[in-house]
């Protein structure tokens, strides 16, 4: 179960089709927006506010259902310490899992006993000729308030304009606002370019 959906082609959709993938042999994986009162072996759910709502009916209708929870990051950076939501998703999960150590830090003691951490990677890809005159940089993130990519364009600007640096942004403008903010800075700064939504092979292309 993930939040995330294909047209949204973001972290969460992202994570659910490639874990998908991985447990394709071994299982026969369903990934989708909610449960829907499936028969089921296993649940796995993303995100522990934004899939509450399935955690808990879950619970409530097949409480026999091993529930395995992976945290995202905006549980960790926003939810975790004040959503009700949250917190009801960590105590019914059997296992709960992170992608990165710092992770256990914004977890409740009393959770830690059903954590395990899974660092994640993805396939290496040919190193492409680096630019001898000119420094390329490539950042990855729908514009929305929780990936601040306000600090990044901050950034750019407190850099010397006779340095030989060009910064490529990559993302959907989730929140109207940024994607001004993005479309003014390309206008005014030769050094910034905003490529709006990709899919994901070019984005990997880019990076």
């Amino acid at each position: 179960m993930t939040p995330g959906t294909r047209e949204a082609n973001n972290g969460n959709w992202r994570t659910a089709r490639r874990w998908a993938g991985l447990l394709a042999g071994i299982a026969k994986p369903i990934v989708q927006s909610e449960w829907r009162g499936e028969p089921a072996d296993i649940a796995i759910a993303l995100h522990a506010k934004r899939s509450a709502a399935s955690i808990a009916r879950l619970r409530d209708e097949a409480p026999g259902v091993p529930l395995v929870l992976v945290l995202s990051g905006t549980d960790l950076y926003r939810d975790l310490p004040r959503s009700p939501e949250a917190a009801r998703s960590l105590a019914l999960a059997d296992r709960i899992v992170a992608l990165q150590a710092d992770a256990l830090g914004h977890v409740p003691a009393e959770h830690l006993g059903k954590c395990e951490v899974i660092h994640q990677s993805s396939p290496a890809l040919s190193p492409a000729r680096k630019r001898s005159g000119r420094l390329d940089c490539v950042a990855v993130g729908h514009l929305r308030e929780e990936k601040d990519p306000r600090t990044l364009w901050r950034a750019l600007g407190l850099l010397d304009p006779r340095l030989p640096i060009r910064l490529r942004h990559i993302g959907a403008p989730l929140d109207p606002a940024l994607g001004r903010q993005a479309r003014a800075l390309a206008a005014r700064d030769p050094r910034f370019r905003w490529s709006g939504a990709l899919p994901h092979g070019l984005a990997r292309c880019a990076i």
